[in-house]
């Protein structure tokens, strides 16, 4: 079972990847058991191996994306950088920015200069 749980997992990060529907604000678990025709509990089990839970795994990726708008415009808005990643609000995205990088993004944006 655990081998099957992390093909899964590989399948959502792969899936993750390569629409980028992460930057939906909008995606649900429930959107990539419908794309990858699983269900609900294998897939949540199977992001559990790669991540603490799926609204982490798909943060991690928003921060990711976030910072790569950061370093090409770092004078951006925070709330521009925050929506174009995927994030319904300024402070979910302080809360996970924090989370993923140990530091605000203000702070971040700091240590770019």
């Amino acid at each position: 079972m655990v081998k099957t749980e992390q093909l899964l997992a590989e399948k959502v990060v792969s899936f993750l990847e390569s629409t980028r529907c992460y930057l939906n604000p909008d995606l649900r678990l429930d959107y990539i058991c419908y794309s990858l025709g699983t269900n609900r509990t294998y897939a949540s089990r199977a992001v559990k191996t790669v991540a603490s839970s799926f609204s982490s795994l798909v943060n991690g990726y928003r921060i990711r994306h976030a910072i790569s708008i950061l370093k090409e415009r770092p004078f951006l808005p925070f709330e521009a950088i925050s929506s174009q990643s995927g994030f319904n609000n300024r402070r979910t995205f302080y809360q996970a920015f924090k989370a993923e990088t140990g530091k605000t993004p203000s702070e971040y944006r700091q240590g770019l200069f």
